[in-house]
């Protein structure tokens, strides 16, 4: 579900196909802006950049557990949705 509603919303998710969802940015200063807006709004979603992924690979990190609810997923795709136009 969040997968195909990030992918809605124009993010590439990549191909990963695990409880970590990826949203790749590509430019680290933007993923780090876009993390910073995440955190502000009380979502820690970490900004993973060079050199842990290469150059112009640089995304957000989203990791799903059994404790997020249908209500805090929405609330972060809402968030995303606003991000997204920025």
């Amino acid at each position: 579900m969040l997968r195909e509603a990030l992918v809605e919303q124009g993010w590439d998710v990549g191909s990963s196909a695990s409880q970590i969802v990826p949203i790749v940015v590509g430019d680290a200063g933007r993923t780090l802006r876009l993390a910073a807006a995440l955190r502000a709004q009380g979502f820690l979603v970490p900004p993973i950049r060079p050199p842990s992924v290469p150059d112009g690979a640089s995304r957000l990190r989203l990791s799903l557990n059994y404790g997020h609810t249908s209500t805090m997923i929405d609330e972060l795709l809402a968030a995303l949705k606003k991000l997204r136009k920025t």
